[in-house]
C-alpha cells in the first residue's frame, strides 16, 4: 500500500496504532516513524508538530487535531526564515507533540499557500479548528498570539510587525494515525 492509498482514520487498520513506532532523532527536533498499515516497514522521518506552547492552549489545539476539527494551521513565514527550517511541503510527515513532550498522533501535509495576513480566507479560518467564524476572528487571535511576550521572546528580536502584508504560510494536514 502506498503512502497515498492509505486506509482512512477509524478504520479497522488505521485505527490500529499498536503497530505504530516512534522515536526520537538525535537531533532532537525530528522523529523516526514506522507504521507498517500506512508506509509498510519503510522508516519516515516526521517533523515536531509542537503547536503554540505547552500549557492550555496546545492542549486545546492537540484535542482539536485528535478529534479532526482542526485541519489547518498557520505560521508566520519569518519564523521559517530566522530559524532556518525548511518550509513544509505536500506529503510532508508531523509527529504532533502533546505538552508533556509526547507525540499523540501524525499528520500529512496535503496543501500549503503562502498569504498575506490580510488574505487568509473565511474557508482556512474555520479549518484551524479553534472556533473562528470568519477570517477577521482569525486575524485578531493570531495577531494576539504573534505579538505575546511569549512568543516574541521565543523568536527573538526584532519583534515581527503584524500587517495585512506580513506574510504567513497556511498549511492543510490530515491525521494519518494516532499513537
Amino acid at each position: 500500500m502506498s503512502r497515498h492509498d492509505k486506509p482512512a482514520i477509524g478504520s479497522s487498520s488505521a485505527a490500529d496504532a499498536s503497530f505504530a513506532s516512534v522515536a526520537k532523532n538525535a537531533d532532537g527536533k525530528t522523529w523516526r516513524v514506522v507504521v507498517p498499515y500506512l508506509y509498510g516497514e519503510e522508516v519516515q522521518v516526521a517533523t515536531s508538530g509542537e503547536y503554540a506552547f505547552p500549557g492550555p492552549l496546545r492542549k486545546r489545539l492537540v484535542a482539536a487535531i485528535l478529534r479532526g476539527e482542526k485541519t489547518a494551521t498557520a505560521s508566520l513565514l519569518e519564523e521559517y526564515q530566522r530559524g532556518g527550517e525548511p518550509m513544509p511541503k505536500l506529503g510532508d510527515v508531523e509527529a504532533v507533540i502533546d505538552s508533556a513532550g509526547k507525540p499523540v498522533c501524525l499528520t500529512e501535509v496535503t496543501e500549503v499557500v503562502c498569504s498575506p495576513f490580510a488574505k487568509v480566507t473565511d474557508e482556512h479560518a474555520v479549518a484551524e479548528g479553534e472556533g473562528f467564524t470568519n477570517a477577521e476572528e482569525w486575524r485578531v487571535a493570531h495577531r494576539e498570539f504573534w505579538t505575546s511576550r511569549e512568543f516574541i521572546a521565543d523568536m527573538g528580536e526584532p519583534e515581527v510587525l503584524i500587517d495585512g502584508n506580513t506574510m504567513v504560510v497556511l498549511v492543510s494536514m490530515e491525521v494519518t494515525a494516532k499513537l
